[in-house]
């Protein structure tokens, strides 16, 4: 499917394939998360799917959820969910958010240039308390994040590893990487995205503050003059994530996702053995 040009990114770069893995065991996932770099791998996922269908189902038509423009977002919506799902899972791309959502916050001072359609971020374990049963293929309860208390995601104000996504046509992530120093899997169960990720070694190309600048100090992938973005020696990573895969996302990678069909995901932060020593200390100083 086409996806408009106004929702892609601009600047010039050499684009890289993200490759795609085949995963048969703990050993051989673990390898290719130690080489740091994104991979995407096959995985039957219907059961995950069916679990959160069977959850939607459940949902009392009075349940309030939150949507957003864009992470970083420059607005915050709330509505009920059942006027969302109607909206998501809508083939329509002529309403940029769903209808009886109402602004409940704004970013001052930014705006994007482009509008955004809205999706749901954080449909959470409040909302999707099966999901925290979640776990990624091969690794199990690997994921110290899996083994922590509420009490100690509490005491440090760690957010749940465990996130939702149901999103229309053409939502867009801009440009951002994941809080805390840990490692990201992104589930497809339904419907297409596209995917596009800048290593950390790069970032001081896509920081450039003589051109848009989104809160989070990273340039507006959207916006139309990035097309003169000084980005020589820039590689952008790009891959297609379709139904039954999984994207590993490294720790500080940026990555700018859209959705290409109207879908459903799912993400859950990682922490390994790799990783665990920059998560902690990075969780103790903040």
């Amino acid at each position: 499917m086409q996806i408009p040009k106004r929702y892609l990114p601009k600047f010039n770069s050499k684009s890289i394939s993200i490759p795609k893995i085949s995963i048969q065991s703990r050993d051989d996932l673990i390898i290719q998360i130690e080489k740091n770099i994104p991979f995407i791998m096959n995985f039957d996922l219907n059961e995950y799917l069916t679990a959160v269908k069977n959850q939607i189902d459940s949902i009392d038509e009075h349940c309030q959820i939150k949507t957003f423009d864009s992470i970083p977002y420059s607005e915050i919506r709330e509505g009920l969910f059942s006027d969302y799902l109607n909206y998501a899972l809508n083939d329509s791309t002529d309403k940029i958010c769903p209808d009886n959502f109402n602004v409940i916050e704004t970013r001052k001072g930014y705006s994007y240039s482009n509008k955004f359609r809205h999706y749901a971020l954080s449909l959470n374990p409040d909302v999707f308390p099966e999901i925290s049963k979640f776990k990624v293929p091969f690794l199990g309860d690997d994921n110290y994040m899996q083994q922590l208390s509420p009490e100690f995601y509490q005491k440090y104000n760690i957010t749940t590893p465990h996130w939702l996504f149901i999103h229309p046509k053409f939502s867009v992530s801009n440009a951002h990487y994941d809080h805390d120093c840990v490692h990201t899997f992104i589930f497809q169960l339904e419907g297409t995205k596209k995917a596009f990720l800048v290593s950390p070694e790069q970032h001081g190309l896509i920081r450039n503050t003589n051109f848009p600048i989104l809160p989070n100090g990273f340039n507006d992938f959207t916006h139309d003059l990035l097309e003169d973005l000084p980005t020589d020696g820039l590689n952008l990573w790009e891959g297609d994530l379709e139904e039954n895969q999984i994207l590993f996302i490294p720790k500080k990678w940026v990555h700018f996702v859209v959705g290409e069909t109207p879908g459903i995901s799912y993400s859950q932060d990682i922490v390994l053995k790799d990783n665990f020593n920059e998560w902690i200390n990075y969780i103790m100083k903040n």
